[in-house]
């Protein structure tokens, strides 16, 4: 193909994207012209290539890490965890605005998902905070930032979706994210702390309770705890797959609903219904991306961008950084799925071409998606706590500005310092 036609496929996804019309339907369109124009006789073989995906065993563990954090959520896990923890770092400078972070690195820990997180815990902690005098935009950048905590602590749907498309390991990519998440929370924390101390007024600390009332309430998030254990673990080892992994997660939330006698039939029901159709809109996108990745290569486009960028000849770090600021801007206008679906059959043989570690790359793209959801106009987590709380979307993308530059001093410590998410990895059997 020349570069006129792969300019006016590109310019007609564009086109699709922005028309409103399903992701996976802008993708599957693209692909289906794009043979159309190549090679109409590979259009025979979508059925085929729909299958394989849709048959993939690692896909089997969406629906069930979904289903796990459903059943939490409607088991009431959220409030009790942010209960539970609100009174043992409440009276660190900055205040409840830790127990915001702490409590979505723990419900990240079950939910795999950023808007999941930030929706649940700003339910619970908005009012309460705000009733408190805290700093409205500082308290909404806090569940902003805090949510997206749900890509990169294990299990992530992110993570298992990029490992499926690149052939990594699951297990290596859930473990590799473990560390930059907890780095990730500490440089929220940390930030919160300073802001804490030198505005004090902003943050009011929690009352002074003794230790003994703190640790009682600890014992609601045992469950939490535990599952996200045994998955740490479990994969660590190499006891069990992600998808076997998922499939007890499930189990786990269902017995700790029943032990705490908050889960019905009906809430059970609810679950299954919002379990179902999530996973049918992550499939649908994957199907579709995987025709137009299909398509790309049929026709020799994907080699044929590697090939050329490749040989512009400029350093392994400038190809880097350049990938860095495409990303960002790719997130502020696709959600972080549709990112990877569409980008890595490019993106990926390029990254790898140029001597990078794909499980790395694979955190580092993760963070990437992470600031794409807390940046206008198409930042989800924005949304959600602009449809929660009432706030204009200008308002919560002023709070969470801070957490963006945080996350990005987060990427060159991770550039820098590789090892952060691949140490773990590479201790595993």
């Amino acid at each position: 193909m020349d570069w006129v036609e792969i300019f006016l496929i590109f310019s007609a996804l564009i086109v699709l994207l922005f028309s409103g019309i399903r992701v996976a339907f802008a993708l599957g369109t693209t692909a289906f012209l794009l043979l159309l124009l190549a090679d109409p006789g590979k259009i025979r073989g979508f059925g085929v290539l729909m299958w394989g995906v849709a048959n993939s065993y690692v896909l089997c563990a969406i629906p069930l890490f979904i289903l796990m954090a459903e059943l939490f959520s409607q088991a009431g896990m959220a409030d009790r965890t942010y209960s539970a923890l609100s009174p043992v770092v409440g009276r660190i400078k900055g205040g409840l605005l830790h127990s915001n972070i702490v409590s979505c690195a723990f419900f990240a820990a079950i939910s795999g998902s950023s808007v999941a997180t930030a929706a649940t815990i700003t339910t619970t902690a908005y009012p309460e905070l705000t009733k408190r005098k805290y700093d409205p935009k500082i308290l909404l950048g806090s569940l902003a930032a805090g949510g997206t905590l749900g890509i990169l602590i294990p299990p992530s749907i992110n993570l298992l979706i990029y490992g499926d498309i690149v052939g990594e390991s699951v297990g290596k990519l859930f473990i590799a994210g473990f560390l930059p998440g907890i780095l990730l929370a500490s440089l929220f924390m940390g930030y919160i702390y300073l802001v804490g101390w030198s505005h004090p007024e902003k943050m009011p600390l929690a009352e002074k309770l003794p230790w003994r009332t703190r640790l009682a309430g600890l014992k609601n998030v045992i469950p939490v705890a535990a599952c996200m254990l045994i998955l740490l673990v479990g994969l660590y080892k190499g006891f069990a797959t992600a998808t076997e992994l998922a499939a007890l997660g499930v189990l786990i939330a269902f017995i700790t609903g029943l032990s705490f006698r908050t889960l019905t039939i009906k809430k059970v029901e609810e679950a299954l219904i919002s379990t179902l159709k999530t996973t049918c809109m992550i499939l649908f996108i994957l199907i579709a991306g995987s025709l137009l990745s299909n398509a790309l290569a049929a026709v020799g486009l994907i080699k044929q961008i590697s090939t050329w960028v490749l040989g512009l000849g400029v350093s392994k770090w400038s190809l880097l950084i350049a990938i860095y600021i495409f990303y960002i801007i790719l997130g502020c206008l696709l959600d972080g799925i549709s990112m990877m679906v569409l980008s890595l059959p490019v993106v990926h043989p390029i990254i790898t071409g140029a001597g990078f570690d794909s499980i790395w790359f694979g955190i580092i793209l993760v963070v990437l998606t992470e600031v794409g959801l807390i940046t206008p106009p198409v930042g989800m987590n924005l949304y959600v706590l602009q449809g929660v709380t009432g706030k204009d979307l200008w308002f919560v993308s002023q709070g969470a500005f801070p957490f963006v530059m945080i996350m990005i001093l987060s990427l060159v410590i991770y550039t820098l310092f590789p090892e952060i998410a691949l140490w773990l990895p590479r201790q595993m059997k």
